[in-house]
């Protein structure tokens, strides 16, 4: 089921902005009178399944060994409950002092003893497991607990930790079920904190990026300081130092080859993590670069093929530049913009003539060439046969909470439904809404909108916010019992009726 959510979240039940950032909002209730008549009724509260014990701290559906889908609650500080989301029913618990869950890994530090000597390190143990499994390895670390960096299908990472005995720091590269691959020292022979590092996708390579400390050049106060980046490879003693390479890049991978594309004073240029006479560094486009929005897009060129092209912001001009063929850049727009909201297709460009910071939360008006179908609102959806655009107005107010609203291309839009906290745009062309949220409370539902139709069915009272269960047609729903707990709850979505 295609589905484009628009959510922001954490809500924020308190917030500080200026009153000019509030100006002409303000908030409707209509629990009794809804823009679109109210089908049906909401589930009654007997018949959900109610997935937690007790309050939940936090929660994320997870991928287990055995490739079905699983719901990870933290109801106490030290443990997660497991519970299997499909038949056949199963629980399981994870205990620890610190978790951190991935897709398919949870990795879980226990803390060691504490030492007598103050300035020692407490020693912690690294336990990786899976839904699904009761498999589990663990992983010894005199230095406590590191910064962990995950790559591969969650079974690579990186562990770093800063070292009291020596002024020289290194990372640990494992993977699960493998153990310790290799020992690294640091770039900058400092714990650097490892921040913006990865791995290839591949899981062959990791890229280690550092600030480039020593090795920048004099500073002009308006150009950005580049980086430092060094691949090491994950299996052999073999690293790749790339230098000095600008702040803003992507790394762009292929059967063939992997890439940086670059955005600094030297242009727009495409950087091959191993050059060779076949695949060379090249320019793209000889202009100074610093670009607010810079973007991979898979674009067609005729009925059956397509090409990546690169598109990235010059000031207020917008260009595109196909990354692996030789061509000019040019225009994608024929005007200039302040940003970038959304790129559907070439011909199908979303944009703002507002600066993101005029409004809180980045709202602003919304444009589709020289049709101003937003006025104040964020979360735009263009529908997947690009005939209608769905978007929330009137949304710069705590919790960006706008009208749901759709119009036809070139059309006028109308309301949905009001307070609308978050919405996703269902494959069949209905419209999923947690709705009638001015704030969070027992007013909250989530319903179904049927465009066509012209009229929203009840999925859940009570509701503040959901999520999808993966391989189903069901929700988990937070449900509000109080000022500040929620029950999970598992319902389904109603099919669309004839």
């Amino acid at each position: 089921m295609r589905c484009v959510s628009h959510v922001l979240a954490p809500l924020l039940s308190v917030l500080l902005v200026s009153p000019a950032l509030l100006a002409g909002c303000s908030w409707t209730f209509d629990s009794d009178e809804p823009v679109l008549p109210l089908v049906g009724g909401p589930p009654s509260a007997g018949s959900l399944t109610k997935l937690n014990q007790g309050p939940v701290y936090s929660s994320a559906i997870v991928r287990g060994a055995d490739d079905a889908y699983w719901l990870s609650l933290q109801e106490e500080s030290r443990k997660l409950r497991l519970v299997r989301l499909s038949a056949p029913a199963a629980e399981a618990t994870v205990e620890g002092d610190q978790f951190l869950i991935t897709w398919r890994t949870f990795f879980v530090w226990s803390l060691g003893l504490v030492p007598d000597d103050p300035a020692e390190p407490r020693p912690a143990t690294l336990y990786l497991s899976s839904a699904g499994s009761s498999e589990q390895e663990q992983v010894e670390f005199p230095l406590g607990i590191g910064t962990l960096v995950i790559g591969g299908l969650d079974d690579l990472f990186v562990y770093s930790a800063s070292d009291p005995t020596t002024s020289k720091a290194t990372f640990e590269i494992h993977r699960r079920g493998e153990g310790l691959l290799r020992t690294v020292p640091l770039i900058s022979g400092d714990n650097h904190g490892l921040g913006g590092s990865f791995f290839s996708s591949d899981g062959r390579w990791f890229y280690e990026r550092a600030p480039c400390g020593s090795r920048c050049p004099a500073a002009d106060g308006e150009t950005p300081q580049p980086v430092y980046l060094v691949a090491h490879a994950v299996r052999e003693e073999r690293d790749l130092d790339l230098g000095l390479v600008p702040q803003q890049f992507i790394y762009y991978e292929t059967s063939a080859q992997k890439r940086l594309i670059t955005c600094g004073a030297d242009g727009v240029r495409v950087v091959p993590i191993e050059p060779s006479d076949a695949h060379p560094a090249r320019t793209l486009d000889e202009s100074p670069c610093a670009a607010d929005y810079f973007s991979l897009q898979r674009v067609p060129t005729d009925a059956t093929h397509t090409r990546i092209e690169l598109f990235y912001s010059m000031g207020t001009e917008l260009r595109r530049v196909p990354v692996d063929v030789e061509e000019a850049p040019q225009r994608a727009l024929d005007h200039p913009i302040e940003r970038i909201l959304g790129i559907y297709d070439p011909t199908h460009i979303v944009y703002s003539q507002d600066p993101g910071d005029r409004f809180i939360y980045g709202v602003g008006d919304g444009w589709l060439g020289d049709w101003r179908f937003m006025n104040r609102g964020r979360g735009v959806d263009v529908d997947i046969e690009k005939q209608r655009v769905h978007f929330l107005e009137n949304a710069a107010q705590g919790g960006g909470i706008g009208d749901l609203s759709a119009a036809p291309f070139g059309g006028a839009a109308s309301v949905l439904a009001r307070n609308v906290y978050q919405y996703d745009s269902l494959s069949d062309g209905r419209l999923l809404a947690a709705a009638n949220h001015a704030f969070r409370g027992t007013q909250n539902r989530v319903i179904i909108i049927d465009e066509q139709k012209g009229e929203a069915r009840w999925v859940a009272d009570q509701a503040t916010r959901y999520s999808f269960i993966p391989g189903s047609a069901d929700l988990l729903v937070d449900i509000v019992t109080g000022a500040s707990s929620y029950d999970l709850v598992r319902v389904s979505i109603p099919p669309a009726s004839p």
